[in-house]
């Protein structure tokens, strides 16, 4: 059965996890090798198709909302 349409990005998830674990979009697009306004623009897709605010920034960082922290949860499992 395909995937119903759009369906999060396992690359948006798995970054989602290192902000988590790390503390920052920068730190976390340095981890996997991308800019911090590609891991930004990839994370904010990734809020759109979730339909859900996953992040909260800041000038210092970004911290995960309860559904980011929930997401992440379920994302390292996957």
């Amino acid at each position: 059965m395909p995937l119903p349409q759009p369906h999060p990005d396992l690359a948006g998830l798995d970054l989602l996890v290192s902000v988590g674990e790390l503390g920052s979009i920068t730190a976390a697009a340095e981890a996997h090798g991308v800019t911090q306004p590609a891991a930004s623009m990839r994370l904010r897709s990734l809020e759109r198709v979730l339909q859900v605010e996953l992040l909260e920034r800041s000038r210092t960082g970004a911290r995960l909302t309860a559904a980011g922290a929930a997401t992440a949860e379920w994302a390292a499992v996957v």
